[in-house]
């Protein structure tokens, strides 16, 4: 069993969004999974009001997972053979069904409410909290870039992909797709996290335990 969120960031390149979801079935050849959709610009618009009119930040965080809960199901019209679901039990029952489970958190994650009220929480953490509730020790999340470099890709040519990085050493990082609050979150649990672009055969090389393009972090 894994855990895979696709980013919102995504929606920024559309094609590749669309033919990534479009081949992920091919990943249940090798492994049962559970999607989590990400924020996204549905977020981001929280993130804008939220700023703009000064409401509180529990009602942001309220509203920025309710914003994934959209994602998830623009995600399900996307993906071939996939299911909505709003708890783990229905993911596993959805999974025995043949579907691909897309787990909207809302109602999981604000009945839970142990997560911190901020934007230091986004749905990296979210996502690998809801890994470590099935019991799992690795998240991967699929980003808009190919994993965490030395510098800002998008700004910088030269900046160099990094293949492993230990969770300690993000918060110096000049440049990171993450949330702040993910690294404590990987090292207090004993969880690793992979990062990948959107690229199918990389993340069905990941299952098989091959050489993939991404970044790999570790719980150090």
């Amino acid at each position: 069993m894994e855990v895979i969120k696709i980013g919102g960031s995504l929606l920024k390149i559309p094609n590749k969004l669309k033919n990534f979801c479009k081949e992920i079935p091919k990943v249940r050849d090798y492994s049962d999974f559970i999607i989590i959709p990400g924020g996204g610009p549905f977020a981001d618009l929280v993130r804008k009001f939220h700023a703009e009119l000064e409401f509180s930040d529990s009602t942001a965080h309220y509203m920025a997972i309710t914003s994934m809960d959209m994602y998830g199901f623009l995600l399900s019209d996307l993906i071939p053979t996939s299911k909505t679901v709003t708890t783990i039990h229905d993911a596993v029952y959805v999974l025995k069904l043949g579907y691909i489970p897309i787990l909207l958190p809302s109602r999981l994650i604000l009945d839970l409410n142990t997560l911190e009220h901020s934007w230091c929480v986004t749905s990296d953490t979210i996502s690998a909290y809801i890994a470590s509730i099935i019991g799992l020790k690795r998240v991967i999340l699929i980003k808009d870039v190919d994993g965490l470099y030395s510098e800002d890709p998008k700004h910088n040519e030269t900046a160099r992909l990094l293949k492993r990085v230990k969770a300690s050493e993000i918060s110096k990082m000049k440049s990171s797709c993450l949330d702040s609050a993910l690294p404590e979150f990987l090292i207090s649990n004993g969880m690793e996290c992979i990062v990948l672009g959107p690229d199918i055969s990389n993340l069905i090389n990941v299952f098989r335990g091959l050489k993939f393009h991404g970044t790999a972090i570790v719980p150090e």
